[in-house]
């Protein structure tokens, strides 16, 4: 998600929408880390992005996603 869009700030979403996805941010200002991170972001990125931050993104949304998979409860029993 990037932050500022052509009609305004993307946290604005926030205030109409529950999203519980996680998140990661793209963007070319540094000033909105903080508040990233309190509406389910699991990483800050900022352009121009390298491919390893961005592997690294996606690799522990996989992690995330993988520990929250119907099949992980059921393993658990």
């Amino acid at each position: 998600m990037d932050i500022q869009l052509a009609d305004g700030s993307s946290f604005e979403i926030f205030n109409h929408v529950t999203i519980e996805t996680p998140i990661i941010f793209t963007t070319a200002y540094d000033a909105y880390g903080i508040e990233a991170f309190k509406v389910n972001s699991i990483d800050y990125l900022l352009k121009p992005i390298e491919k390893d931050e961005l592997e690294r993104a996606l690799n522990k949304y996989d992690k995330i996603s993988d520990n929250n998979s119907p099949n992980n409860y059921i393993d658990q029993f």
